[in-house]
C-alpha cells in the first residue's frame, strides 16, 4: 500500500523552480523579514546570517519590495558570502551599505534591474551594475562613496540625492564612485537633488566615476533655476562679507567674498529662468534692491549697500 506524500510548494520554492539551480548553501531574504538587518537570522531562509560559502539572493517577486542594511549599529560589520545577487526577480529593492563595516564576495556582486544601491561600505568583489539598477549618490557624500577593489562594470542609472541639511560646493568635483577598474558607461544619469538648476558633468576617470557640480543660470543664489528676488534677498543679507562664503551666500564669482561684483553678476541675470519654470521679480532691478536691504537688520550696513543701485546704473550707462 503506497503513502501519500504531502508536497508543500511556497512562493520562495517557485521562484527556484523558475529561475536558476540551487544548492544547500543558498539563502534568499523573505518578504516577512522582520526588519531590514542583514544580522536578523530570522529575515533569511536559512534561518541563519549568510557567511562565506552562501549564495545570497534578494530578490523579492513581483509586487514585492525588500530593503536590506548592512546596519550602522553593528560596529565593524564585515560581510562575507560566496555570491550576492541583488534584483532582478520582479519585486523592487534598496540596499544600504553603511560606511562601519566591509562587503567581500568570492563569486560577485550582481545588482540588477528594481534594485537601488547606496551608501559607502568598501566592497571586495567585482561588481555588475544590470540594465534597470540604480546607484543613487549622494551629493555631500555623508554616507561616504562606495569603493570597489575588483572590476566594475557599469550600466544602469546614477542618480544624485541632495539631504536637506547639505549643500553642494558648487564648482568643484567629487567621486561618487570608487574604483581603478571600471568598464562600460552607465545608461543615464538623472539629478535627484531637488535643485533644479544643479548642472553636473560626469567624468569616468582611473580613479572612479567623478561628478563637477554647476549650476545653469549665472546669478542662481539658491540654485532654483530661476534668477530673483529671492537671490537677490540672500545676496543683501549677506553684503557685504570679506571672506568665508560660499555660493549659496551670494558668493556668485567663487572668491570667498559677497560684494559689489556678485551683485552685478546678479543684476545682469535678474529674471532669467531655465525651461518651464518663472522668476519672482518686481517692477525693476532697483525697486527689488530697496525692498531686500529694507529687510536687512543691521542699520550700520545700509548706507554702503544704499549706493549700488547708482554704481549699477552708472555702469550700465558706460
Amino acid at each position: 500500500m503506497r503513502r501519500a506524500t504531502r508536497i508543500l510548494v511556497t512562493p520562495i520554492s517557485l521562484f527556484l523552480i523558475g529561475t536558476s539551480t540551487t544548492f544547500a548553501g543558498d539563502s534568499y531574504w523573505l518578504s516577512t523579514a522582520s526588519d531590514t538587518s542583514w544580522v536578523t537570522p530570522g529575515n533569511w531562509s536559512s534561518n541563519a546570517v549568510p557567511d562565506s560559502v552562501t549564495r545570497v539572493f534578494v530578490t523579492p517577486l513581483v509586487g514585492e519590495d525588500a530593503e536590506v542594511h548592512l546596519p550602522n549599529q553593528v560596529p565593524d560589520l564585515n560581510v562575507a558570502v560566496n555570491e550576492l545577487t541583488v534584483g532582478g526577480s520582479g519585486g523592487t529593492t534598496s540596499f544600504v551599505f553603511k560606511k562601519n563595516g566591509t562587503l567581500t564576495t568570492a563569486n560577485g556582486l550582481n545588482i540588477l534591474s528594481g534594485s537601488t544601491v547606496s551608501g559607502g561600505a568598501p566592497v571586495f568583489s567585482d561588481v555588475t551594475f544590470g540594465e534597470g539598477s540604480k546607484l543613487l549618490a549622494s551629493v555631500c557624500g555623508c554616507d561616504g562613496v562606495i569603493d570597489v577593489a575588483g572590476h566594475v562594470e557599469l550600466g544602469g542609472t546614477l542618480a544624485f540625492r541632495l539631504y536637506v541639511t547639505t549643500l553642494p560646493n558648487i564648482g568643484t568635483s567629487r567621486l561618487v564612485l570608487k574604483s581603478t577598474n571600471m568598464s562600460g558607461e552607465f545608461d543615464e544619469i538623472v539629478n535627484e537633488t531637488g535643485m533644479a538648476g544643479l548642472k553636473t558633468t560626469t567624468y569616468y576617470t582611473n580613479a572612479g566615476v567623478l561628478v563637477n557640480w554647476d549650476t545653469f543660470l549665472d546669478g542662481d543664489v539658491n540654485v532654483d533655476g530661476t534668477v530673483g528676488f529671492q537671490d537677490l534677498l540672500t545676496l543683501a543679507q549677506n553684503y557685504i562679507t570679506p571672506s568665508g562664503a560660499t555660493h549659496y551666500n551670494g558668493d556668485l564669482n567663487h572668491d570667498t567674498a559677497v560684494d559689489f561684483a556678485d551683485l552685478l553678476i546678479l543684476s545682469q541675470g535678474y529674471g532669467d529662468s531655465i525651461d518651464g519654470l518663472q522668476a519672482t521679480v518686481g517692477s525693476s532691478f532697483e525697486a527689488d534692491w530697496q525692498l531686500a536691504l529694507a529687510s536687512v537688520p543691521e542699520p550700520t550696513s545700509l548706507m554702503s549697500l544704499a549706493l549700488a543701485p547708482l554704481m549699477l546704473r552708472r555702469r550700465r550707462s558706460s
